[in-house]
């Protein structure tokens, strides 16, 4: 895969999530998007969901120590997530991706507090993949699904 095309890559997602704001209008009370949008239960549950999922999964190799930590693009819907452990591995909120681009990373789009769900961008440098998704929660089921995912190669 071409540099030019990771680089892309990298750039579309940075600047999607510099529009999170402005796409999903939401409040700039950090507070009423704690309060209103998703408890802490939730977000922690919707995380893990996307983490637990096979098509993510198998690109984790979490026993592996340069795949630790995670990261996770801070921003107003995920800010509370600070200090969070998945299988005792950290998931670190940065406020940067590209500091980090050669490490595991998630990143959350379109946050519909309404409709309880996410967009979300899955980063695997070492593995050579993006995955993108769409987290929904499912209250007949009483759990997080994930639709229309889609594993790119880079």
């Amino acid at each position: 895969m071409s540099l030019i095309k990771i680089f892309f890559i990298n750039v579309c997602i940075l600047l999607s999530s510099c529009n999170f704001n402005k796409r999903n209008k939401i409040d700039s009370n950090v507070e009423k998007v704690k309060i209103i949008c998703f408890s802490n239960i939730e977000k922690q549950e919707l995380l893990f969901s996307i983490l637990k999922n096979s098509e993510v999964n198998q690109y984790l190799h979490l026993e592996l120590n340069d795949r630790r930590p995670i990261y996770l693009n801070r921003n107003k819907f995920n800010n509370s997530l600070n200090g969070l452990k998945y299988n005792d591995v950290d998931i670190k909120l940065v406020d940067s991706l590209s500091s980090i681009s050669h490490k595991i990373y998630i990143l959350f789009n379109d946050i519909n507090c309404q409709e309880k769900k996410a967009s979300f961008v899955f980063r695997s440098p070492i593995e050579g993949v993006l995955i993108e998704g769409e987290i929904y929660y499912n209250y007949k089921e009483e759990k997080w699904n994930i639709n229309n995912i889609s594993n790119i190669e880079l």
